[in-house]
């Protein structure tokens, strides 16, 4: 079973062969949270690593196609800063959601 018949088989809940893994890329500030937490430096795919620490054992496939769909709403809400704080920033994200997030390394 390639990739893109997996998702589908997942996404219509049918019986893939194995469940799709894709923990994502993180922001750049989680990145370097990630690297203070022992995330070896020399790691350029923290998908792959993420997939061997949970003990897969499959080659991790490095290209092939990519069925590029955005999932996201439309419209979607615009994104932007809504307050500066001294530590941290109220911003609303594409979703519409309000939320805190830290701008240096303190919480």
């Amino acid at each position: 079973m390639n990739s893109r018949e997996r998702h589908l088989e997942t996404l219509l809940f049918g019986n893939p062969d194995r469940i799709p893994f894709q923990p994502g890329h993180g922001r750049k500030s989680t990145r370097e949270r990630w690297l203070k937490e022992g995330l070896p430096e020399d790691v350029a795919d923290a998908s792959e690593y993420a997939y061997r620490l949970s003990g897969g054992t499959l080659e991790w496939p490095h290209n092939g196609e990519i069925y590029a769909v955005s999932e996201r709403m439309r419209p979607q809400f615009e994104e932007k800063v809504i307050e500066r704080l001294e530590s941290s920033q109220i911003v609303q994200d594409w979703k519409g959601n309000v939320c805190k997030t830290a701008t240096t390394g303190k919480r």
